[in-house]
């Protein structure tokens, strides 16, 4: 801890040496950023979340860590630094490259205040990887979705979905197709008025 900005341990403030205890026997991911340079000290199952990034993250500043993230990290964790603000956000998304290869991963997380007497000296950072719940969400998601224009494409009646104040064409079966006269290329994904201009002015 000598080459840290932490220094040596003999002269940590009870409040560091308390929350590193705290972090260390946890079996939930928790990470501290200590001091202003926000000093990374984290426990067994925070490094397996943040894999590649172990062993250098270790002690390293946050910033340095994650660069990437900095612009939509940083100002929270100045704000709980500098106010004593906390912060939950759930299913956040991210895109990290934590194996290798870039992913999108989601994250429920909190910052809370870790104090040394009056003064904010650290944040206790908490963490729980939702990424597995959230991807098989949206893989539900895209089922659903798929299910259901099938059943419009399929359905025995003249059936279309516009979306959104132009009225763009999402969904068109063959039989308001037939009704309207034209291809699936000559509507999907255009606005109707542009697709089909003669009816602009229709009602």
């Amino acid at each position: 801890w000598t080459v840290t900005a932490l220094g040596d341990s003999q002269a940590w403030p009870q409040s560091l040496k308390t929350s590193i205890s705290i972090c260390l026997s946890s079996k939930f991911p928790v990470m501290l950023l200590w001091g202003p340079e926000m000093i990374q000290i984290y426990n067994d199952a925070y490094k397996d979340m943040i894999g590649l990034k172990h062993p250098h993250a270790y002690g390293a500043k946050a910033k340095d860590v994650w660069g990437d993230l900095w612009p939509e990290i940083g100002p929270m964790l100045n704000s709980v630094l500098q106010d004593g603000e906390s912060f939950l956000l759930e299913n956040h998304p991210f895109l990290l490259n934590r194996k290798g290869y870039d992913e999108q991963c989601y994250f429920t997380f909190s910052y809370s205040p870790i104090y040394n007497d009056s003064h904010v000296e650290g944040i206790l950072v908490s963490v729980n990887d939702t990424t597995e719940l959230n991807l098989n969400n949206e893989n539900l998601r895209k089922l659903r979705d798929k299910h259901l224009k099938n059943l419009f494409v399929q359905a025995p009646i003249a059936l279309s979905i516009l979306r959104g104040p132009d009225h763009v064409v999402e969904i068109a079966n063959d039989e308001i197709l037939k009704l309207w006269g034209k291809t699936a290329d000559e509507v999907m994904n255009k606005p109707i008025f542009e697709a089909i201009p003669e009816a602009r002015n229709q009602g």
